[in-house]
């Protein structure tokens, strides 16, 4: 995945016209639907960016650190994407540490849609609404990666996941239903795939500055002091 075009392909096409995947699969259907809709809107009005940016805090976002920041740094991930896990495992930790933990700025963690898997995966962590719960199965997610995400069997894993985590199979066949969520997911996909320069994850954008550099922990930090430096 490296290119926007086969993001879109997957994000909005793949997911639609996967004919493994059965007739009845809700989270294929609210994604049909959903994207049905976003294209009416989009028809009526226009180019308009109606949903959230890549400066601002949303009300629905996973948003960790300073809430009320200026600095905002928004990451975007895939639970499918192996260069996350890396970099949640190996640099992450570190950025907590400086920055989040010390409330100097406002950490958005947004998801990329690009199959059912990342799908699913997002819906269980976002089941509970909690965002200590969502941390919580999003380094169970990213740390397990290589045992649920390619195998056909991903939804019975996340299923269990899940039912370790306090996620009943009950809650979690209902959160798969849930519109809203659908619609949250799809919308953050939609405004980092309609940029020209967004080529894959993990994706970072500071104060809606798209970070260019090496994601490694120094090049982050510089980038972050800058814009504190220039906060200040």
């Amino acid at each position: 995945m490296t290119q926007k075009i086969l993001f879109l392909a997957i994000a909005f096409t793949l997911i639609a016209c996967d004919q493994e995947q059965v007739v009845d699969d809700p989270a294929k259907t609210q994604i049909e639907e959903y994207t049905k809709k976003l294209k009416i809107c989009e028809e009526e009005d226009g180019n308009k960016d109606y949903v959230r940016s890549l400066s601002v805090v949303s009300t629905d976002d996973i948003v960790i650190g300073d809430p009320k920041s200026k600095i905002v740094l928004v990451e975007y991930f895939a639970p499918t994407c192996p260069h996350c896990v890396h970099y949640h495992q190996k640099i992450f930790p570190e950025i907590k540490a400086k920055y989040i933990d010390t409330n100097k700025i406002a950490y958005v963690i947004r998801e990329f849609i690009g199959n059912k898997q990342d799908l699913d995966a997002t819906i269980l962590a976002r089941c509970s609404g909690h965002t200590d719960t969502y941390l919580k199965f999003l380094e169970v997610i990213l740390n397990q990666q290589n045992n649920w995400a390619f195998s056909k069997n991903y939804r019975e894993i996340l299923t269990n996941i899940g039912s370790l985590g306090g996620v009943s199979p009950e809650n979690f066949s209902t959160c798969l239903n849930d519109q809203n969520k659908i619609k949250i997911l799809m919308e953050n996909t939609k405004l980092v795939t309609n940029l020209p320069t967004f080529i894959g994850t993990p994706s970072f954008f500071i104060n809606g500055k798209q970070f260019n550099e090496k994601y490694t922990f120094e090049e982050l930090s510089k980038a972050i002091d800058k814009e504190l430096t220039i906060d200040n």
